[in-house]
């Protein structure tokens, strides 16, 4: 780690090149990932005033540059009004993302989206952007990606960010999500309810 950080603040070591190695050096630290059990976690979000449910599942957790991947469903009224994929990244100089890719080898799924840059902070190594994306999918689509016996994920703006293959966790919170929201009507494990506000 001493030899990565002395690196870091090597003449002539640019801003890019420096948040990517102290990135590696993030992952390659010892100790259990905290964030693992957040892969194949559902999450719904019941609002019985606005009559909204949202469910989600993480198939993705903190790797990379890739702070999460999620698959959601949207219902208003009890009924399913649609299917996005959200993800949230680290970027560089502050690029948007404009489409995720599922490639299963010998066939692959290219959504389009739209994003914002949703965070700017200043590090010692540079400035890191944060950008979240949504992107539309359909249930058909997420049966066939569901199908692919492996995933690789590529998020892509004005450049390919990373490619990150979906490990067994991955893959089973996929045809999890696929099971229990597009083929059934299920509500996640963990279940958030709005609390409600009295007034004076």
């Amino acid at each position: 780690m001493s030899q990565t950080l002395n690196t870091l603040s090597a003449p002539g070591t640019t801003t890019p090149l420096r948040f990517a190695i102290l990135t590696l050096a993030l992952l390659s630290s010892p100790g259990c990932d905290p964030n693992a059990d957040y892969v194949g976690r559902s999450v719904s979000r019941i609002d019985n005033f606005r009559h909204t449910q949202t469910d989600r599942v993480y198939v993705i957790k903190k790797s990379g540059m890739i702070n999460d991947i999620q698959f959601t469903r949207d219902k208003v009224g009890g009924r399913v009004t649609g299917y996005s994929v959200y993800a949230n990244a680290f970027v560089v100089q502050g690029l948007h993302l404009s489409s995720i890719t599922f490639d299963g080898g010998t066939d692959s799924i290219r959504l389009p989206g739209t994003s914002a840059i949703t965070d700017v902070r200043a590090r010692t190594y540079g400035v890191e952007y944060t950008a979240s994306a949504t992107f539309p999918i359909t249930s058909e689509q997420i049966r066939r990606i569901a199908e692919f016996d492996h995933v690789v994920v590529i998020l892509s703006g004005e450049a390919d960010l990373q490619r990150t293959q979906l490990g067994p966790k991955g893959m089973q919170a996929l045809r999890e999500f696929r099971d229990r929201f597009v083929e059934q009507d299920g509500i996640g494990d963990h279940v958030i309810r709005p609390g409600v506000q009295v007034s004076e």
